[in-house]
């Protein structure tokens, strides 16, 4: 009869399951187009539906964070290797992702200054209360998040030249 100590024991259990294995390999990188052009258009309707109507202030944020929460996940396995990735990244690589990330901050730099413009005109012509003009910018941070999270991988995905298998994707 074999004796192990509980950590031992432990140690068993997770290589059972196969995770380690799975660490130590990278993760394997997709072009994802589907996702990102959700996660824009979800965002987009949210903050649309909440500056056109006073009651849809609640619905066009959730609409925004449903959005963001897709956008948030993109990186982990979309073509874009991320800053602190574990594998290296090779030139071609790296300027991929310099062009993207460089893409997305100007599209959130641009949105930004139009949307801060936009709300500012909006409250003086509506009337709008503090609230609703701060709860709006509340909407269209998050936006501007969505924005950060999906524009890299979306840039990406269409950059590439899709590999044989991943044709549908």
């Amino acid at each position: 009869m074999v004796r192990k100590t509980l950590a031992e024991r432990l140690d068993d259990s997770v290589r059972w399951t196969g995770i380690p294995d799975l660490a130590k390999s990278p993760p394997h990188r997709r072009p994802r187009r589907w996702a990102p052009l959700l996660a824009l258009t979800l965002a987009t309707g949210g903050l649309l539906y909440a500056i056109a109507d006073d009651t849809g202030l609640f619905f066009g944020n959730v609409l925004v964070a449903v959005g963001w929460a897709v956008a948030v996940f993109m990186p982990l396995s979309g073509p874009v290797k991320n800053w602190t990735a574990s594998e290296a990244a090779d030139e071609r690589e790296r300027e991929l992702r310099r062009t993207a990330y460089l893409v997305a901050l100007t599209a959130v730099a641009a949105t930004a200054f139009a949307g801060i413009l936009l709300l500012a005109g909006l409250s003086l012509a509506l009337g709008w209360s503090t609230y609703q003009l701060c709860f709006r910018l509340m909407v269209l941070a998050y936006y501007l998040a969505t924005l950060y999270s999906a524009v890299p991988t979306l840039y990406a995905s269409w950059a590439l030249r899709p590999e044989p298998e991943d044709e549908d994707a």
